[in-house]
């Protein structure tokens, strides 16, 4: 997913004369000090945020307000400078998709209830699943890792094992999701339907290929540069929340019921 992110801000920042240097987000300390103190020194112009953790240092640290910048596929309350896919939108979309092939027990594997992204995604699909008269899709939290999949199809299959239709939350999540189906001896699509969101050239090559949710989020790169050049030329930030192009991409992961 970043990946496309990136490279839809390279691409950007390269045509408007910019460089884009890419930092880690992890718990390392010293990479975290080293970064702040490139803001500090002066030596970067903005900052484009794509953090999930609400405790990273630079955001707590006070730092953001002398220097332009935006958040990216997160949303921070009150910020007025969230750059996002439409994330429930993009879950009404999964819920419908499913729905629509005559699945009833829906299950979704979302992520850390404190992420922003999980929360989202989460609640565009049980608000859709109510609109549809089926308020009780299962919600297993997971770590958006391989591991995180596989663990909460475990779980999905011990709480609800007449569950027809798990989507999961992120791609990562949906290969260890497939892989646990497989060792649990449930046949995909025969028995369970896994649809990703998320789309990556990796889908077509699993086995079964993987059904996926694809988004604009080269174009979110893109739209996030955009944003923090309007800044840097003295506009007011604001959010932007990008809904177009948002559509399944049909393999062999999901099949009708109907």
């Amino acid at each position: 997913m970043y990946a496309r992110i990136a490279r839809g801000a390279y691409q950007r920042a390269r045509e408007l004369g910019y460089v884009v240097m890419l930092a880690e987000d992890n718990e390392d300390t010293d990479a975290q000090a080293d970064f702040t103190d490139l803001v500090d020194a002066g030596r970067v112009d903005g900052l484009l945020i794509a953090s999930a953790r609400r405790d990273h240092s630079l955001i707590a640290s006070g730092r953001l307000g002398v220097i332009p910048h935006v958040f990216v596929n997160r949303t921070v309350p009150d910020s007025g400078r969230n750059i996002t896919v439409d994330l429930k939108l993009a879950s009404r979309v999964a819920f419908e998709y499913l729905h629509g092939l005559g699945h009833h027990e829906l299950a979704h594997i979302s992520g850390p209830d404190d992420l922003s992204p999980a929360r989202e995604r989460e609640s565009g699909f049980t608000s859709a699943a109510a609109a549809a008269g089926r308020p009780d899709p299962l919600i297993v939290h997971a770590d958006f890792s391989e591991a995180g999949g596989y663990e909460a199809v475990e779980r999905i299959l011990t709480e609800r094992p007449a569950v027809t239709a798990i989507y999961a939350g992120t791609f990562p999540q949906s290969v260890g999701a497939l892989k646990a189906l497989h060792m649990l001896g449930r046949r995909v699509p025969e028995q369970v339907s896994l649809l990703s969101y998320d789309d990556l050239p990796m889908a077509a090559y699993l086995e079964p290929s993987l059904t996926t949710l694809k988004l604009p989020l080269q174009e979110l790169g893109t739209s996030a540069v955009d944003e923090l050049v309007r800044q840097l030329q003295g506009q007011t930030p604001r959010d932007l929340t990008l809904n177009a192009r948002i559509r399944i991409v049909e393999r062999e992961s999901v099949a009708s019921l109907s």
